[in-house]
């Protein structure tokens, strides 16, 4: 995905966006619709298994801000709790 978008050329297109920012933009879509798509098709809950992982994912923001590492990567508090999706399979 990064050296496809290190490529993309910036052009403006319609209303004064970014070409590049148009085709990211379908592109994350595409990719958001195959996941459900195959998730569908396999009997798995989506929608639940999403709000799952939403819900640890906003459990790792703590008084309105995020801790990271020193790499960068974002840290997990004291108050995250890993998703269980063994309900939604």
């Amino acid at each position: 995905i990064v050296y496809y978008l290190t490529q993309l050329q910036k052009t403006e297109g319609p209303l004064g966006l970014e070409t590049q920012d148009l085709e990211v933009l379908d592109g994350l879509c595409d990719i958001a619709v195959a996941g459900q798509g195959l998730a569908y098709v396999l009997g798995y809950d989506y929608v639940g298994a999403k709000n799952a992982v939403d819900d640890a994912n906003l459990s790792k923001v703590v008084d309105g801000a995020v801790i990271r590492t020193a790499s960068g990567k974002i840290a997990k508090p004291a108050t995250y709790a890993a998703p269980d999706l063994t309900p939604f399979i």
